[in-house]
C-alpha cells in the first residue's frame, strides 16, 4: 500500500511540473488576446495556441460549409503547413467539441431596441484569420445531441461565433469547420 502511495505521488508531481513548463493556464485563467493567444512559427504560422485551454486551433477557418461527416474528414485529412513548407504539414487535428469552440469566444449580453440577447464573440485583438459574414460564423461541432431537431433528424451542436452560441442542427446542414488539436 505505501509503494502504491508513494509512486502515486511520484507521478503527480511529474505530472504538475510537466504542467508548470508547458506554460498553459487552467480553463478559466484569463489573459487578454495579446497574451493568450499565440501564433506558433513551428505550424508554419498557421496555427494559434490558446494559452488559456492548451488548445491549438487552425489560424484560418475553413471558409467552406459541408455537412457533419464531411466537417469531421476534413479535420482528420488536415495538415497544417502543407503548403507552406512543400513537404506535407502537421497533422492530429480534430473536429472541436462544442464547449472548446465556445472556450474562444467572451460572452457578451446585446440590447437593442429593448430586446435583448446573448452574444458569443472572439475577443479583441485575436490573431485568426477570421471575418464573420452572415453564415460563415457558424461551426461544427463534434458534441451530439441526444434530442432530436426540428425537422426530426439526429442532430449535432453549431456554435455561433459571434452570434448566439451553440444550437442543435440536422446533421445534413451545412456549416463551417474549425479544426483543433490537443
Amino acid at each position: 500500500m505505501r509503494r502504491l502511495v508513494f509512486l502515486s505521488a511520484i507521478l503527480v508531481s511529474i505530472f504538475s511540473v510537466n504542467l508548470a513548463q508547458a506554460g498553459n493556464k487552467p480553463w478559466g485563467y484569463i489573459l487578454d488576446a495579446s497574451k493568450r493567444f499565440v501564433v506558433l512559427p513551428e505550424f508554419y504560422d498557421q496555427a494559434v495556441l490558446d494559452r488559456t485551454t492548451g488548445l491549438i486551433w487552425t489560424k484560418a477557418p475553413r471558409d467552406v460549409a459541408v455537412d457533419w461527416p464531411s466537417a469531421f474528414e476534413i479535420c482528420l485529412a488536415n495538415a497544417v503547413g502543407a503548403v507552406a513548407n512543400g513537404r506535407g504539414g502537421i497533422a492530429g487535428w480534430r473536429l472541436p467539441e462544442a464547449e472548446e469552440l465556445l472556450s474562444l469566444t467572451e460572452f457578451h449580453i446585446r440590447c437593442s431596441s429593448g430586446n435583448c440577447g446573448n452574444s458569443y464573440d472572439l475577443p479583441e485583438g485575436h490573431p485568426f484569420d477570421f471575418q464573420p459574414a452572415a453564415g460563415s460564423d457558424i461551426f461544427w461541432s463534434a458534441t451530439l445531441s441526444h434530442e432530436k431537431t426540428f425537422s426530426d433528424e439526429d442532430g449535432s451542436f453549431v456554435v455561433n461565433i459571434n452570434g448566439l452560441g451553440p444550437v442543435n442542427a440536422p446533421r445534413t446542414e451545412e456549416f463551417n469547420v474549425w479544426c483543433v488539436r490537443g
